[in-house]
Parts: structure tokens; C-alpha cells; sequence
């Protein structure tokens, strides 16, 4: 699953850089981090701890206001992580 959910942050960069170019790569980047970081336990107890949806959800909405109010290399990354783990 870390491969798709990889391939759906790449998705969601595609996105960004149409929108906004100069974010592309960082949103790629934050996209695959986001994507394969909820996998990292699936060795141990998957789905029990990091694959839990809510916490990621919680930390996307406002991420994503702050990426949304002041726009920036950091901001962006930061919101794109937790918005493609959830």
C-alpha cells in the first residue's frame, strides 16, 4: 500500500504544480513522505497506530489554512503531508 499511497501524493502535487508551479517539487515531496509515513508500522500493530485516519485529519485542516493564508515552501509541505496520510 505505501506505493499507492505514495502515487496518490504524487497525484495531489500534480495538482499543486498547475496551480501554483513553484510548489511542485516540495508538494511531491511532502506527498510521498505523507504517503508512505502512515505504512511504517506495519510490522507492528498496522492500522492500530499510524494508519488511524482521524489524527491525520486534524492536522491537515489547519496545515492546509495556513498553506492557504501565507503560502510558502514550508507551509506547503507541512500541509501536504498529513492531508495524503489521512
Amino acid at each position: 500500500m505505501a506505493t499507492t499511497h505514495a502515487l496518490v501524493g504524487l497525484a495531489i502535487a500534480a495538482v499543486v504544480s498547475l496551480v501554483a508551479p513553484e510548489f511542485g517539487m516540495i508538494a511531491a515531496a511532502a506527498g510521498i513522505a505523507g504517503g508512505v509515513f502512515p505504512d511504517l508500522d506495519l510490522y507492528a500493530g498496522h492500522r492500530r497506530t499510524l494508519h488511524f485516519p482521524v489524527y491525520y485529519a486534524v492536522a491537515t485542516v489547519p496545515a492546509v489554512a495556513v498553506a492557504l493564508l501565507a503560502p510558502g515552501t514550508w507551509t506547503v509541505g507541512a500541509a501536504g503531508v498529513p492531508s495524503v496520510a489521512a
